[in-house]
């Protein structure tokens, strides 16, 4: 092995063992924020679902995604705003809310991709009008 190889596996080696120690960190003081909201999304989407979900289609996978980062974002902000679980990791509860909400927009955006550039265009225009653009 040439010098710069084991140069680099040494450096390396001693360098992980920190990241370790700083991500486990960071993994404590998220779930002392958040609760373990990781695997309550898990759990909610088995009492919805409890024989499973087909995501036969890039749509169905799109808005899986979608939908498990609202409820991870949904139990973050409950944990902050109803059971006052203070701030640990810099996180205000406007940010989650805020994260909600881009969500959101994105799967209600998702909802025109097979509709179309026009009928998005419509909807928004519907909107504009104080009309109920979303329904059919």
């Amino acid at each position: 092995m040439n010098e710069e190889f084991l140069k680099y596996n040494q450096t390396l080696a001693s360098w992980v063992p920190e990241a370790i120690k700083a991500w486990a960190a960071k993994f404590e003081r998220k779930n002392d924020n958040y609760g373990n909201s990781w695997l309550l999304t898990g759990q909610t989407l088995t009492l919805w679902f409890p024989l499973g979900l087909q995501l036969t289609s890039v749509r169905r996978q799109i808005m899986h995604g979608l939908i498990t980062r609202m409820l991870d974002k949904l139990i973050r902000a409950a944990h902050i705003e109803l059971a006052g679980v203070e701030d640990k990791v810099g996180e205000a509860a406007s940010e989650t809310f805020f994260d909600l909400g881009v969500y959101a927009f994105m799967a209600g955006v998702a909802c025109f991709m097979e509709a179309g550039r026009e009928a998005f265009d419509q909807a928004l225009k519907t909107h504009a009008e104080r009309k109920r653009p979303f329904t059919k």
